[in-house]
């Protein structure tokens, strides 16, 4: 058993996380693109009422899975999968499956699809990483148990450059490995988990953000339970609330804490939301997880905020253009039609 072990952790490849240096400034999230997202939030990870361990942003992304950190370019992606050992059979161009040609973006196998700032990728192509010895082109109903299959997912910021936001990792192994040994290793590489479920033969780790509350925002109170450590801390008022008030009645003041978060940290604001948006329950604040069971495991490595950012970025702009609208249509002279 422990010769299967051992060969299970040295194939799996991970690396652990980085360790939280500092962001260098490079514009604002408006920009899009990762190293923004990291400067609109300080490396540290402000005190929570959870007995649990929070990661900062720049935290998760300096970590990287088989070499693959967020906001890698495809060529990038492709090179590091490359020299991992990863490859695509050369069927799959010819045998995918249609949908997977018009809804993916550019894998480098078919057309492009939509490229609008803030696409998420919809369906892909999987890597596999067989054992020594197995053609990548193995049938499928042949492929050895241990066979590693890797989905790299890209969203497309705000230049219209596609980057790496998510993977989605899988493999079998031998049955008479030991979840909890097995899991024990990954946790030594990442780091402690947020969460964490060490069940005999199902071991689930999550491993969530938390970011300290942006300057103009004012802190509300603090109610969450311990199930919902990843939500980020609630604040009074959100930047996207008060300019939909604000399009709502445009000759109104604005609350003296809208006029706050109005006039703070425009950037940090929309990072500390895209953290709190969830989809299908996963939290966006959850960068990495992995599950351990008998004979396999999964692992999930997602920045799910990346393109969240740019996407409230551009909802934040039409806000502004309505209100700006508004403003306009109010000031302009208007009478009622002669002989009414």
């Amino acid at each position: 058993m422990r010769k299967a072990i051992v060969f299970g952790l040295l194939t799996i490849g991970l690396a652990g996380c980085g360790g939280g240096d500092s962001a260098t400034e490079a514009g604002s999230v408006d920009k899009g693109g990762a190293a923004t997202a990291a400067t609109a939030s300080p490396d540290t990870v402000p005190a929570n009422k959870f007995d649990a361990r929070m990661y900062s942003v720049s935290e998760a992304m300096n970590t990287s899975v088989f070499g693959l950190k967020f906001d890698m370019t495809i060529d990038q992606v492709r090179a590091v999968l490359a020299e991992q050992g990863f490859a695509i059979p050369k069927d799959y161009a010819d045998r995918g499956d249609p949908r997977v040609r018009g809804e993916s973006l550019d894998l480098g196998l078919g057309p492009n699809a939509d490229k609008a700032p803030g696409t998420r990728q919809k369906m892909n192509y999987n890597w596999f990483r067989m054992p020594d010895g197995v053609s990548i082109d193995t049938p499928r109903s042949q492929r050895p148990r241990e066979t590693e299959i890797l989905a790299p997912w890209f969203y497309v910021d705000a230049k219209g450059e596609q980057r790496l936001f998510s993977v989605h990792y899988r493999r079998g192994f031998d049955p008479s490995v030991d979840p909890r040994a097995y899991a024990g290793t990954l946790e030594k590489r990442f780091g402690e988990p947020s969460k964490i479920s060490r069940n005999p033969q199902n071991v689930s780790a999550f491993y969530y953000i938390q970011m300290p509350i942006p300057d103009g925002y004012e802190a509300d109170v603090d109610d969450r339970e311990s199930f919902e450590m990843a939500r980020q801390q609630p604040i009074k008022e959100s930047r996207y609330f008060c300019l939909t008030a604000m399009r709502r009645d445009v000759a109104k003041s604005p609350t003296s804490e809208c006029a706050k978060a109005l006039a703070g940290d425009g950037a940090g604001q929309r990072l500390f939301t895209a953290l709190n948006a969830r989809n299908k329950g996963h939290p966006f604040s959850q960068f990495l997880e992995y599950q351990v069971l008998e004979n396999s495991m999964t692992l999930e490595f997602r920045a799910e905020w990346l393109p969240e950012l740019i996407q409230s970025a551009a909802a934040e702009q039409e806000v502004r253009a309505e209100i700006e609208a508004r403003k306009a249509r109010a000031s302009t002279p208007a009478a009622a039609p002669k002989g009414l």
